[in-house]
């Protein structure tokens, strides 16, 4: 059985949609819908991009991805060891596990453990594999580890040359390469 780390923002949780209207409603730019497919529009806003992210109530209207909670319990049964990872500003670390841990309760997940570190950190931690949204973390964590990084397959990296695609995927292929 195998060590997975699940990337908690874009993997598990749809952070996108209420994070894109929020910077619509605010800053008055931005895409017109949660297809982004790289966020060079975020520089328009500034840093008032991630003011988003410093708020009380960021995972109010956020849901889970497609298929993240009935994979996660398939792959728990399987007997996989699973942790949710995420990074997050060393100043809100606090803040931000208290939020991202109420939310995970509340899609029935609080059974696992999440891993809020420093963002950048998350390459460096241990697993047997990487379940993560941005194509940078997963090559910076493959060459770390030499291991398998997969990606969920999201809009602004579907053109990645590494393996990507939707949770039926991903845990067909930890069934097949982790049993």
């Amino acid at each position: 059985m195998a060590r997975i780390l699940v990337d908690l923002d874009g993997t598990i949780a749809a952070l996108h949609e209420p994070w894109v209207k929020w910077h619509q409603e605010t800053c008055g730019c931005g895409p017109v819908n949660v297809e982004v497919e790289d966020w060079k529009h975020a520089t328009a806003c500034g840093p008032k991009l991630f003011e988003f992210l410093r708020g009380d109530d960021i995972y109010k209207d956020v849901t889970p991805e497609r298929g993240a909670v009935v994979s996660l319990h398939m792959l728990a049964r399987d007997g996989h060891e699973l942790l949710i990872v995420s990074e997050a500003s060393p100043v809100y670390l606090g803040e931000h596990y208290k939020m991202k841990k109420t939310w995970l309760w509340q899609q029935g997940l609080s059974h696992l453990p999440l891993i809020v570190v420093p963002s950048g950190m998350k390459p460096w931690l241990a697993g047997d594999v990487l379940v993560e949204d941005r194509i940078s973390v997963v090559r910076e964590w493959q060459a770390v580890h030499w291991k398998a990084g997969l990606l969920h397959a999201q809009p602004w990296n579907v053109s990645a040359p590494l393996f990507c695609g939707s949770w039926a995927d991903i845990v067909a292929y930890i069934r097949r390469n982790y049993a």
